[in-house]
């Protein structure tokens, strides 16, 4: 039976046996329909010597109409369950069906119905199957749709391989994390429409997403212009820590890409800091049951962000650990010892020039030499803490310049690392000024009090004015 109706499924004449496509028992007229319902019904066996005395069965329309003499309908029970109809006629001799040629037939069959039973189960099976099948690929497609743009496709294929993927809690695991950020974002886009904001976050984010998925990392999570990624989880990545420091020294060279999209769109520039620390750390599904996220905590997490924070324009800093693990296929271009919030003691921070071997990659070299200007310009400076930038503005006189530093003369204090926002009087500029950010790098003289800062975002008009600057004869 299928849907409630028993169905043809094959029929057999002398010279071969035709396999039937599940045809309607109502609409197939080769056999005694009548009788056979009656097997259906009663299960019970019948056996008509002689079809032209039929009997009950006589109207039969089948019966009236062929020239049909022997009949034998049984039916075919496996367990006590109606599997199936057996029907045989003979339309040359009355009485075919003797009491011996019956037994033959009723230990025959029962392996027919056991066959067909077996048959139809595997049928469901496949069925079933393929079902599941469709509804998995159909399932999976719609995960890889959704999550694949936030997240790793290593991280959404092992959720689709592994359902233990969705139990909460996580592993220690050696990975190397790597944060980046903006320089100078809140002033930058404090000008700009909220739908130019946007336009400008995502083709940086977008740039960096691919760069970092090149490189086998696994975008953990966005925030505002930052990025946190991960390399060496959920997948194992022996090599993680250069992996990760060659994807970084890829996404600086990729700002210009960004940028490229941004002039396209008359969007300003960007320039980009980042930091990584390789480390233990707690990695697996972690949130609630109702909202969870693959992410890693830990020591390494929270040195990274450390680093990247004390990172300019331009640069790739890590921690010391992360130079350990990754070889000798890192080119430093120098290091300093740090105090970082939250970090017991100093911490060795590390400046990256290049990778070399397999990912053969550099940044390019930055003039940094410091010329004297013929004329010392008069800025403006204020503190910037927690991207709030302090409402005293503050003079102070650049007096040698370079491509990426400066060294500043102040009447106040400042310690090393502390960032500043200047104040540039530009005369190209419309507002006059152009605002400058930059990080204090070192005092150079005590009794002066100078100090060499670095720039960390130079906005394009700003950029131009210290390149003719620099270019004047003293």
């Amino acid at each position: 039976p299928q849907g409630g109706e028993f169905v043809v499924q094959s029929e057999g004449k002398v010279g071969g046996v035709q396999v039937m496509q599940a045809v309607p028992l109502s609409a197939f007229s080769e056999i005694a329909v009548t009788l056979v319902n009656y097997v259906i019904q009663t299960r019970k066996a019948v056996v008509l010597g002689d079809a032209h005395q039929a009997g009950q069965f006589r109207l039969d329309r089948h019966l009236r109409a062929s020239k049909v003499r022997s009949v034998l309908c049984a039916p075919l029970l496996s367990r006590g369950a109606l599997a199936g109809v057996l029907y045989l006629e003979n339309s040359l001799t009355a009485d075919v069906f003797t009491p011996d040629r019956m037994e033959l037939l009723q230990l025959l069959s029962g392996q027919f119905a056991i066959s067909i039973q077996n048959s139809l189960s595997y049928g469901m099976l496949e069925e079933k199957i393929r079902e599941r099948t469709v509804q998995l690929e159909s399932r999976n497609a719609l995960i890889q749709q959704i999550f694949g743009r936030y997240i790793s496709v290593d991280v959404v294929e092992r959720l689709l391989q592994d359902p233990s993927g969705l139990i909460m809690g996580g592993e220690e695991r050696n990975v190397t994390v790597l944060i980046c950020d903006l320089r100078g974002f809140t002033a930058l886009v404090a000008n700009l429409r909220p739908d130019q904001v946007v336009k400008l976050t995502n083709n940086y984010l977008g740039v960096m997403t691919d760069v970092i998925m090149e490189y086998g990392g696994n975008v953990n999570g966005f925030a505002g212009d930052g990025i946190v990624a991960i390399f060496g989880a959920p997948l194992d990545m022996p090599d993680h820590a250069l992996r990760g420091t060659a994807c970084a020294l890829a996404m600086q060279l990729a700002i210009d890409h960004v940028n490229a999209l941004n002039r396209n769109d008359g969007l300003p520039e960007v320039a980009m800091g980042v930091g990584l620390s390789t480390g233990e750390a707690i990695a697996g599904n972690l949130g609630s049951m109702q909202r969870s996220t693959y992410s890693v905590i830990g020591t390494a997490v929270n040195l990274a962000a450390r680093i990247e924070g004390f990172s300019t324009a331009g640069q790739v800093l890590i921690s010391e650990r992360t130079l350990a693990e990754a070889g000798l296929d890192v080119v430093i271009r120098g290091e300093r010892m740090v105090e970082a919030k939250g970090i017991r003691g100093k911490i060795r921070v590390i400046e990256v020039a290049a990778v070399t071997g397999k990912y053969a990659l550099a940044l390019p070299v930055q003039d940094t030499e410091l010329r004297r200007l013929c004329l010392p310009q008069q800025v403006y400076y204020a503190l910037l803490t927690s991207k709030q930038v302090s409402e005293n503005a503050i003079p102070a006189t650049i007096t040698h310049l370079s491509e990426v530093e400066a060294r500043l003369i102040t009447q106040e204090d400042l310690e090393e690392l502390t960032n500043l926002s200047l104040l540039v009087p530009i005369g190209s500029s419309p507002h006059g000024t152009a605002q400058v950010f930059a990080k204090v790098m070192s005092k150079e003289s005590e009794e002066l009090r100078s100090y060499s800062v670095r720039f960390t975002s130079v906005p394009a008009e700003a950029r131009r004015y210290f390149a003719d600057l620099s270019k004047e004869k003293v």
